[in-house]
């Protein structure tokens, strides 16, 4: 089983997930089975009710830089929740990268992800990773109004111009943004 996020092995001749280790909404009956956690890439957005939208939760676009770093995007939430102390918590929503060397999905910025659903994300140049989606900040609060360029060798994450505010400012729907660079 793979959630989201998988790939070929010629050696077993079937699909492998990619990552492991996400405990989130983790049922006790599932442990049992999945003791380091789910395979792949759960979005399981319903855990963060408020934060993303939790209809449809799944990965939407991915993109892989010349290093070998997987990114992914969409409406997704990953939240460390088996650690009590919620300051203490990693969280990651709507952007993540794949840490080959842990086999975990983890965090793809500094500020924790955006504030709602990555539709899609073109490479700039080698560091930079142009976002587009229905975004209006990062984790941080950091207004980046649905357009953002992630540089992947800081961390950081900045607003692409001014962004693409719609007049009516209404977060809940995407902007439906497509770009080729």
């Amino acid at each position: 089983m793979a959630y989201n996020v998988a790939k070929w092995s010629h050696k077993d001749q079937d699909w492998r997930p990619v990552g492991k280790g996400c405990r989130t909404m983790l049922s006790d009956l599932d442990k049992k089975w999945y003791p380091d956690g789910l395979p792949g890439l759960p979005a399981h957005t319903d855990a963060y009710q408020g934060f993303l939208a939790a209809i449809f939760p799944r990965v939407r676009c991915l993109a892989i830089d010349k290093a070998g770093n997987l990114y992914a995007g969409g409406s997704l939430g990953m939240v460390e929740a088996d650690v009590p102390v919620v300051k203490d918590r990693r969280e990651a929503f709507g952007l993540v990268k794949y840490d080959k060397a842990t086999d975990r999905w983890v965090a793809a910025n500094k500020a924790g992800g955006v504030s709602r659903d990555v539709m899609q994300m073109s490479w700039l140049s080698g560091t930079e990773l142009l976002l587009s989606g229905g975004f209006v900040y990062d984790g941080a609060f950091g207004q980046l109004h649905n357009a953002a360029v992630l540089d992947t060798a800081s961390g950081e994450l900045r607003p692409f111009g001014g962004g693409l505010l719609r007049e009516s400012k209404e977060h809940g729907i995407s902007a439906s943004v497509f770009h080729a660079v």
